[in-house]
């Protein structure tokens, strides 16, 4: 049997299907989900959520920080980032990482600089999502 798992972030619904099993980065520890889960309401750490399809397959997405409500038939998460391994590409990111850490030498202002490091540390976050879902 299946329940319904929604993924929502800040700015868009990221996964919206029926599943077998979610795994969640739980605040002191991983916690797995399945059908008529005890209701729960609880925060997530950022790191995977390791989604278990109908079909057998298991979908990653990263996500950073944020609340989790299970229900019985339904499962809920809000975060505040969210994303789909599927749409994560190592060599883009990898250019990007680059790419920043070459402007960040040559910028000296403090504001600009912040922007920067935030940027460049968002992409070091999801290289190390993607190594880690290639070592399951």
């Amino acid at each position: 049997m299946y329940f319904f798992l929604n993924i929502v972030s800040l700015k868009k619904k990221i996964f919206s299907k029926k599943v077998k099993s979610v795994k969640f980065p739980g605040i002191y520890g991983d916690l797995s989900v399945f059908l008529n889960h005890s209701p729960l309401l609880t925060f997530i750490r950022s790191g995977s959520i390791d989604i278990k399809l109908k079909n057998g397959n298991i979908e990653y997405i990263y996500v950073s920080k944020g609340i989790l409500e299970v229900q019985p038939k339904i499962t809920n998460v809000l975060a505040n980032y969210a994303i789909n391994s599927k749409n994560l590409n190592n060599i883009d990111l990898i250019n990007k990482k680059n790419k920043i850490e070459s402007c960040y030498k040559k910028i000296k202002d403090f504001d600009c600089s912040y922007q920067i490091k935030k940027k460049y540390n968002n992409i070091l976050k999801k290289i190390f999502f993607l190594k880690n879902i290639k070592k399951k």
